[in-house]
């Protein structure tokens, strides 16, 4: 800038060179039924570039919202944000695992400009409506099973077939790089000729034994009924399938799912995001209507909102309260399934530990500037 200004006004300065790139991405995303072209038929060799860009696009409209959030301009904010949610939707039936975890990914990025809005009250109440419809559009519990039944077929059930046409290096370019040298070079065709003695039906009974073990392990840990996602049950189905044993009918089974077991986790990570979320949006819409937050959260109901989320881990409420500075705690009970009382345990490398402590959204004290801007 050639006059000083505002941190938030030089950060916006610094990314319009990216404007005619955002102006194309709205016009895009008006478009409902627009989608990344893919290639399913390549399984394994699937391109996927527009994940790494989406995941990137993410970060910029993140940065970008809150930018113009701090300079004052909530318009572009909203811009920004329902950009975002366009973008989430659109790899939402993509079916693969991959696609959702990436999904979940720009979900965490997006969130921190409506946390930074609501911890700075800068949100309206016509502004909280729209984001909090924008974010009762997600359900990551459903796309759960679309994500691992698409894995199951696009990705597992793909390659036991392509290891039956392509046999030994199939099995070399899935599970493992390839290891130049004489020695490796003579066991691949060693290989090779021991794998054309596997009867055909070796690997269509590995492929029932994948289907079983998705029916078994993988899929029931998210009960949609319920809208729970139990850790133990996760650990469980982990367990299970790292200890399978080396018969020959689960033989690729041992390879594919170990991988795969754990993600159910994520999916109760966003999920309970987007829950907590929803509820501070209702909560600051209170605030605004009655000078402070409600003593309890059934007074959301149902004014603000039309049913209140529960705890995705144990099925209870979520636990609030409000705190002496005119703030509250709100959280879910976390992986450990333990409440310690809205606490959030970190990493060595400073970041959340998902698998310690509480899972929360808070706020800092107004005007604490030594707290974290972090949810």
């Amino acid at each position: 800038a050639k006059e000083p200004q505002s941190p938030a006004t030089d950060v916006l300065l610094a990314l319009s060179r990216f404007e005619t790139n955002r102006q194309l991405l709205i016009a895009a995303a008006s478009r409902p039924q627009a989608r990344f072209w893919i290639n399913y038929d390549a399984g394994f060799a699937s391109l996927l570039p527009h994940l790494v860009r989406l995941k990137a696009a993410s970060m910029y409209l993140s940065l970008h919202a809150d930018a113009a959030l701090k300079a004052g301009d909530r318009a572009t904010t909203l811009e920004d944000l329902h950009l975002l949610f366009r973008l989430l939707e659109s790899i939402r039936s993509e079916p693969t695992l991959i696609s959702h975890l990436v999904r979940i990914a720009m979900l965490q990025i997006g969130l921190q400009p409506v946390w930074e809005g609501l911890a700075d009250r800068q949100w309206t109440e016509a502004d909280l409506t729209v984001i909090a419809g924008e974010l009762g559009k997600q359900d990551f519990l459903a796309d759960y099973g679309f994500a691992m039944r698409g894995e199951r077929a696009c990705c597992n059930l793909w390659g036991v077939d392509y290891i039956r046409k392509a046999g030994i290096n199939g099995m070399d370019e899935i599970f493992r790089p390839s290891t130049p040298g004489e020695a490796a070079e003579f066991e691949k065709v060693m290989g090779s000729a021991m794998f054309r003695l596997v009867p055909s039906g070796w690997f269509d009974q590995n492929k029932l034994s994948l289907c079983r073990l998705h029916e078994q392990y993988l899929l029931p840990v998210v009960d949609l009924q319920e809208r729970v996602v139990s850790p133990d049950r996760v650990r469980q189905s982990q367990s299970a399938i790292d200890s399978l044993r080396p018969r020959p009918y689960d033989a690729l089974s041992r390879m594919f799912l170990p991988g795969v077991a754990g993600c159910a986790g994520k999916f109760a990570r966003a999920q309970a995001c987007v829950d907590l979320a929803r509820v501070a949006c209702a909560l600051e819409r209170y605030r605004l209507t009655s000078g402070q937050f409600p003593e309890t959260l059934e007074a959301l109901v149902p004014k603000f909102m039309e049913k209140l989320p529960h705890d995705v881990i144990n099925g209870q409420p979520l636990k609030y309260r409000r705190t002496d500075d005119g703030q509250f705690v709100l959280y879910s009970v976390g992986w450990n399934k333990t409440d310690d009382g809205g606490k959030v345990e970190l990493t060595k490398s400073g970041n959340p530990d998902w698998q310690k402590g509480d899972w929360i959204w808070r706020y800092p004290a107004q005007g604490d500037a030594t707290l974290p801007r972090s949810k």
